[in-house]
């Protein structure tokens, strides 16, 4: 092909056909051009694939750590459900008189426990800020998205530290007071001693104060964590 064209641009300039000739010399710029910005569309539509292929991949991510977090936060609820009836049992017994391990075991760690301790899963937004934010090009679902994690996830986050700092003294006063049989049930030492002492009635009603407060939060989170997931599918439906 070059041959060719090469053959032509001699032949005119041998005929002296000068207009020809410039003619043909600009013909063969403009087919140039045309040939380069061919060659970049080619290059910006790959580069588009492979950004929206990441995008994808990101957006999965998400939705799977979202998913994750959805099914923990949903199981510890339901915990707290069950935990917060262990209190009302513990009182019940204590006021009358019984004793029961195998109806009682359990019961004393459960109502100890502030469930101040849900494990958000991050990964998937950790990896997209590695990634660049850019990459998404819905601007409304990104900041949906940097919304949930930086101001949702980490306000709760913070509110799980005051929880972490009366743990110790609920661990504590179990380790002190009771016994762990190898069934994992708990029961008091001296069990008259246990029943008399309003400290330990009051650890019960600040963890069981704590878990409603939690129960709420994470309510709260599941609300938002499930809207933004929604916006994420919708637009992974869009992407496909």
């Amino acid at each position: 092909m070059i041959n060719f064209f090469r053959k032509i641009r001699k032949q005119l300039l041998t005929q002296n056909k000068v207009s020809k000739y410039l003619l043909y010399v600009i013909g063969e710029i403009v087919l140039v051009m045309i040939g380069i910005l061919l060659a970049l569309q080619v290059n910006n539509w790959n580069e588009f694939q492979k950004d929206r292929e990441i995008e994808k991949k990101a957006l999965l991510n998400l939705v799977e750590n979202m998913e994750l977090t959805i099914n923990k936060a949903e199981r510890k609820i339901a915990r707290i459900q069950r935990h917060n009836k262990s209190g009302q049992i513990i009182f019940a017994a204590i006021k009358n008189g019984d004793q029961t391990i195998d109806t009682l075991g359990r019961h004393f760690h459960w109502a100890l426990m502030n469930h101040a301790n849900l494990a958000l899963s991050k990964a998937g937004y950790e990896s997209l800020k590695n990634i660049g934010f850019e990459i998404i090009r819905n601007e409304i679902l990104k900041k949906e998205i940097v919304n949930l994690h930086e101001n949702t996830y980490i306000e709760l986050s913070r509110m799980q530290k005051w929880g972490e700092e009366v743990r110790p003294d609920l661990d504590t006063y179990l380790i002190d007071h009771f016994i762990r049989y190898n069934n994992g049930n708990w029961m008091p030492r001296n069990f008259n001693e246990v029943a008399k002492d309003h400290y330990f009635y009051g650890l019960i009603n600040i963890a069981e104060g704590q878990r409603n407060f939690y129960m709420r939060e994470y309510k709260k989170m599941l609300v938002e964590t499930k809207r933004v997931l929604q916006l994420i599918q919708d637009e992974l439906g869009e992407v496909n």
